[in-house]
């Protein structure tokens, strides 16, 4: 019957450790961080084309027409702010993938616009389908995934590899 108590207590000390553990974990700050994003939350941004955001000056081509870096730049940005405001206190999100197709030339002087949707939230990962476009048509589109992180966190673990 002493095994058996000693038993009992051990299992007794494990479940009140679990549970206090359980209880002291910021569980609900980290809910908090993506929680409140739902799908179907939409970003639109534009952006001019100038000298500055062309493929020649940006080392992407030779040509004076929109590069696909600031394309790039251009999907990022709206995705990210699209959802800027849903992220807790301290929280942002980092981009982790992008298929994107570039699909016409804009000349200098023309707008480039991209409108994002969130379509998919799956823990702390949110999808995003964007398109792009300028005054006379369709431009390029794809998809971005980003993830929710904490800033200080991640800005500590860039830190961390300089040694």
């Amino acid at each position: 019957m002493t095994k058996c108590a000693k038993a009992g207590d051990f299992r007794e000390k494990m479940w009140y450790l679990i549970e206090y553990k359980n209880k002291m974990r910021p569980q609900a700050h980290r809910e908090e961080m993506y929680m409140t994003l739902e799908t179907g939350i939409r970003g639109e941004q534009s952006v001019l084309v100038t000298e500055a955001n062309t493929a020649k000056t940006m080392g992407s081509g030779t040509l004076d027409v929109f590069a696909t870096p600031a394309l790039v730049a251009l999907a990022e940005k709206t995705c990210w702010m699209s959802v800027a405001d849903a992220l807790g206190e301290g929280n942002g999100s980092v981009g982790t993938k992008l298929e994107l197709e570039h699909t016409a030339p804009t000349p200098v002087g023309m707008t480039v616009t991209c409108e994002s949707e969130l379509v998919a939230v799956e823990g702390r990962k949110l999808t995003f389908k964007v398109t792009l476009h300028d005054e006379k048509g369709p431009v390029g589109g794809g998809t971005h995934e980003r993830f929710v992180i904490n800033n200080a966190k991640f800005a500590a673990k860039a830190e961390a590899k300089k040694g």
